[in-house]
């Protein structure tokens, strides 16, 4: 406020009350600095959709979601393998990040003993006629093997996941990222009273 104005308004205040009150108004009128919006980043039990690349170390790609649909997982939940969900957290929206996964961040190590060499005459002979190196067979509802190998006297079949023992370099970009909704806790917001 102008000292000339507020003498004006109020003719008994002093000089110095003058100036204290022009920048009390001075004060009170200037906006105050925005507090920036955090803005979120990919936690345990954020539903995140991502949009990734898969390269082994020699170059070769073994899968993409950038020609369709981002993968959409639940962070923490296990429904990505451990070095990729680590990967995502902390990120937010829109960024992006690469990333080496050794063989034990991804699919693991290739367990020998899902090595297994079958009897041809294990096989129905209309299946047998049918087998080729790279075909993949279902041995159970989770479990594959592929044919790795077909003789006169055996099939060798692989149940290891096709990446075990593989380094896969991940790029990877956080697309979305929902928060869960917070349950509201009966405890604190207990039911109203009934009207009587």
């Amino acid at each position: 406020m102008n000292p000339r104005i507020a003498h004006v308004l109020c003719p008994g205040l002093t000089g110095t009350v003058l100036l204290i009150a022009a920048l009390v108004v001075a004060v009170g009128c200037a906006s105050p600095t925005p507090t920036p919006t955090p803005v979120p980043v990919a936690e345990a039990g954020d539903r995140a959709m991502v949009h990734y690349t898969g390269t082994l170390d020699d170059g070769t790609e073994f899968g993409t979601s950038r020609d369709g649909f981002p993968i959409d997982f639940i962070v923490g939940s296990g429904q990505m393998i451990e070095g990729f969900d680590t990967a995502v957290r902390g990120l937010a929206p829109g960024e992006r990040v690469n990333v080496r996964l050794e063989a034990a961040e991804a699919y693991g190590e290739v367990v020998p003993e899902l090595i297994v060499d079958v009897p041809v005459g294990d096989f129905p002979p209309e299946l047998l006629a049918q087998l080729t190196v790279g075909m993949v067979l279902p041995i159970s509802e989770t479990i594959q093997a592929e044919v790795t190998a077909i003789t006169d006297t055996v099939v060798t079949l692989d149940a290891n996941d096709p990446l075990a023992g593989e380094a896969l370099n991940f790029d990877i970009e956080l697309v979305d990222l929902l928060k869960p909704t917070p349950t509201p806790d009966p405890a604190e917001d207990p039911a109203p009273a009934p009207a009587g």
